[in-house]
């Protein structure tokens, strides 16, 4: 309930755009203060969709009219992924999730996923409440200074990994195997699906821009692919490092290690300060690594799946 009553669901794409201004204006304001991650060209990714009535959605209006919430979604393959959740308060966000459950495209879907940096420590009991399997992912940050950058060896280092979308496609897809991670990136991590992900990270902004120069393939003394790094510029200072996939075959050997190494130095010799990635908190291998390397943090995004 709002302070003047129940709260008044609509399709989002009806709203007039300085409604949404604001809003948008807010979230970027979050984003850059608690991430240095420049959000803006996502929301107008997102905006220039919603206007041409590609990117369905819902806002939630108060008693006297004035958006409080909104939320936007698109299916995949019958799973209605959630790109956003963003309210003035914990009650307005929970009230546009029930929204979103009970609207046509998700009582359609085979499932419901969504990838969310919260505004509020609640959204995860608010997301369990509504029967979402839920698991923080760890946003971690280091100054580019201070990471130890020790020349890789025994592989050979290409950049621009991205340009051979099958081949790192197929990489994620050894990598992460059947785990549950793998479904933040592909619902049910097949070929396609992961090739699909692997597109959207080098033509669009949404998980910032693409870097060729610090996006690096490895490969073993027969040519074959055993590492990858993907990395994109979030902010005129800051590198993500989007993804570190390591074919299992070659684990154990240092080449994780050796792959944030090489990125983190070439986004240095990129004009960035500092690199980011997105961890999750079970995957304990992967976080000492990161930490031995310099990286911490204290912010977390939820991947969270109701079926």
């Amino acid at each position: 309930m709002s302070p003047n009553g129940a709260w008044r669901f609509e399709d989002w794409r009806g709203v007039d755009p300085a409604a949404l201004e604001p809003l948008y204006g807010a979230e970027c304001s979050r984003w850059r203060a608690s991430l240095s991650w420049d959000y803006a060209p996502s929301c107008e990714i997102v905006e220039a969709a919603r206007r041409e009535g590609r990117a369905p959605g819902l806002v939630a209006r108060r008693g006297d009219g004035s958006v409080a919430a909104w939320t936007f979604f698109a299916p995949y393959e019958g799973v209605l992924q959630i790109g956003a959740l963003v309210g003035d308060g914990d009650g307005s966000r929970a009230a546009l999730l029930g929204a979103t459950i009970a609207s046509p495209p998700a009582t359609t879907a085979r499932a419901i996923s969504c990838f969310l940096y919260p505004q509020s420590p609640q959204l995860a009991s608010t997301l369990s409440a509504a029967g979402f399997l839920v698991e923080r992912h760890l946003y971690l940050g280091a100054d580019l200074r201070a990471v130890p950058l020790v020349p890789a060896a025994g592989f050979t280092c290409e950049e621009d990994a991205g340009r051979d979308v099958a081949g790192i496609a197929a990489l994620l897809r050894r990598s992460y195997g059947r785990s549950r991670e793998a479904s933040c990136f592909a619902p049910d991590g097949l070929p396609h699906q992961w090739e699909h992900y692997v597109s959207g990270l080098l033509v669009t902004e949404g998980c910032g821009r693409y870097l060729p120069l610090a996006s690096l393939a490895m490969r073993d003394a027969r040519g074959e692919l055993a590492g990858a790094t993907l990395v994109s510029g979030i902010s005129a200072d800051t590198a993500h490092l989007a993804q570190v996939a390591i074919d299992p075959a070659c684990r154990g050997g240092g080449l994780g290690k050796a792959l944030v190494q090489e990125s983190c130095r070439a986004a240095r010799a990129l004009g960035f300060r500092r690199m980011t990635l997105l961890v999750a908190e079970g995957n304990t291998p992967a976080r000492d690594l990161y930490a031995r390397l310099g990286f911490s943090g204290d912010q977390a995004f939820l991947h969270a799946v109701r079926s």
